[in-house]
């Protein structure tokens, strides 16, 4: 893992091997260094909203806006996951919890823009209970989007930058819901090459309700086409 994050971004062997040793030794950190870190973080936070219930209560409004609901390869219907409104975009989820976790073919994302023809099913979809929050990526992300405050984490506390960041950003974690909608990508493993998420824009993750995997929905800037990535914890 070391010898790939060194041809990744250059940097020795040891200095990752010092970050990831500073994820399980004890350190404390000063509510003064949190609120220092948090004063640079803030300005990078995303607005998200997830849900925490089912949304295939729904499906009765599948006729008036999707032309045809996706099958899987025997032909079937794949289940509705729910309808949801991100940056006047309508998403319409579909996936096939039947196929093998690692099946290309098992889920579907429809993105349609906000027309006169969809007002009431926006208004509709709005009322669902959702919880709105606060978003910022992983640690292990930082360095990738923001490498200036990445390094302002390591100079704040050299021996345990991950404990940190985590710490600042604690208090915005979401863990119980079956939808991220927005904001940034909260992997659930650190095996993205994230120099594949260049050209993309982060839409949803899907998680399955017993938690084991998630789906990533992205768009594509340029070709505007939908692209996912699958994690299993």
């Amino acid at each position: 893992m070391f010898t790939y994050l060194q041809k990744l971004l250059g940097k020795p062997i040891k200095y990752y091997e010092m970050l990831m040793q500073s994820k399980s030794e004890h350190a404390t950190i000063t509510q003064k260094d949190r609120d220092r870190l948090y004063e640079q973080l803030k300005t990078h936070e995303l607005n998200a909203i997830v849900y925490t219930e089912k949304r295939e209560v729904y499906n009765i409004l599948l006729p008036n806006y999707v032309n045809e609901i996706p099958v899987n390869k025997k032909g079937e219907p794949m289940l509705f996951k729910g309808s949801f409104i991100l940056n006047n975009q309508l998403l319409t989820l579909f996936v096939d919890d039947k196929l093998p976790f690692n099946d290309s073919t098992s889920c579907r994302l429809i993105v349609n823009n906000i027309d006169e023809w969809c007002v009431p099913i926006k208004e509709i979809i709005e009322k669902q209970e959702n919880i709105s929050c606060r978003s910022l990526p992983i640690w292990e992300e930082v360095i990738h989007r923001f490498p200036s405050i990445h390094k302002l984490i390591v100079s704040i506390n050299k021996k345990h930058p991950w404990t940190l960041y985590k710490e600042t950003t604690e208090f915005m974690k979401q863990t119980d819901y079956s939808i991220y909608l927005g904001g940034y990508p909260q992997w659930r493993i650190n095996d993205i090459d994230f120099r594949k998420l260049k050209g993309l824009n982060f839409l949803m993750e899907y998680r399955k309700s017993d938690k084991s995997f998630s789906i990533y929905f992205f768009i594509n800037k340029t070709t505007k086409t939908i692209e996912f990535f699958k994690q299993m914890s």
